[in-house]
């Protein structure tokens, strides 16, 4: 009976540590866990919103990030790697204008000479967060001025470009 109780005991024992063994087998070693982020393109930027030439005054300087004659001004550049933000003028014709007659002026962006292929105010790229530039506006007075109010617009845009 000794035998017996020793062998059933065995088999009971034996029957037990079968089914852990099969089970732990089963068992996964590791997991994962996604981990995600998202950034969404954008950008943030402002430009003079008036010069004004005087009599006295024929050249304007911007400067400062607000106010009428505020810097061409980014202050948030949020873009993909190996980009750039263009700010350019939009066909320009730098001219102002009263009752039929024309008075030209150049701009300046830091000492870059802007015209009408050369429009690149300010690139800034990816990475870089904010970023201003300064505009010299002079006003040519090589034509003869006749009275009125002279009036234009000069404007801008800004794109997103491959940094290349």
């Amino acid at each position: 009976m000794n035998l017996k109780r020793k062998v059933l005991t065995s088999f009971v024992v034996a029957s037990m540590i079968t089914p852990m063994a099969t089970i732990s087998a089963f068992a996964e070693d590791a997991k994962s866990t996604t981990v995600k982020y998202s950034v969404s393109e954008g950008y943030t930027w402002s430009v003079p919103t008036e010069i004004e030439f005087t009599k006295d005054t024929t050249t304007v300087t911007t400067s400062g990030t607000s106010g009428k004659t505020q810097d061409v001004t980014v202050t948030k550049n949020v873009i993909g790697e190996g980009m750039k933000l263009n700010i350019s003028l939009q066909d320009p014709t730098f001219k102002i204008s009263a009752n039929g007659s024309d008075l030209t002026y150049s701009v300046k962006a830091g000492t870059n000479e802007l015209s009408t292929t050369n429009t690149t105010v300010l690139e800034v790229a990816s990475g870089t967060n904010e970023a201003q530039q300064s505009l010299t506006f002079t006003l040519n007075k090589d034509a003869v001025e006749k009275a009125g109010d002279y009036t234009g617009t000069l404007t801008y845009s800004a794109s997103v470009v491959n940094a290349q």
